[in-house]
């Protein structure tokens, strides 16, 4: 299956194996990668985002927090080799499989209608 994601910054067509993304351009991706609420980080992220609510209450903000060990961001050699045979039109199901929650992370992030990322800064850069 193809969607289109009618974005300007993505509007390359990404055919989806594994999922059907759901609501193109009408949430914003958090990506967290603070040290957790209490942090400054934390802090100003949530401050952002509570200005962002009130004004567009209806704001949908989906929250991907890279310390939790859950998040499944496994990849190596064998998930390149999947996503190029699925490139070519090649992949067996097993590649297609094996690359399957690495293609709903990218299509969360690819139908987003915004990105805000918050991470901490070690000597004045994103580490």
């Amino acid at each position: 299956q193809r969607l289109r994601c009618d974005h300007k910054m993505f509007s390359a067509e990404i055919s989806y194996h594994a999922s059907r993304p759901e609501a193109v351009g009408r949430y914003l991706l958090h990506i967290d990668a603070s040290h957790g609420p209490e942090s400054l980080i934390g802090q100003a992220a949530a401050a952002l985002l509570e200005k962002l609510k009130e004004s567009e209450p209806d704001l949908e903000v989906r929250h991907v927090r890279l310390w939790d060990e859950t998040l499944q961001m496994d990849y190596r050699l064998e998930h390149v080799r999947a996503k190029m045979a699925m490139l070519a039109g090649q992949a067996s199901a097993e590649e297609v499989s094996s690359f399957g929650h690495l293609e709903r992370l990218c299509a969360e992030l690819a139908c987003a209608r915004g990105l805000i990322v918050s991470a901490p800064m070690w000597n004045y850069g994103v580490p």
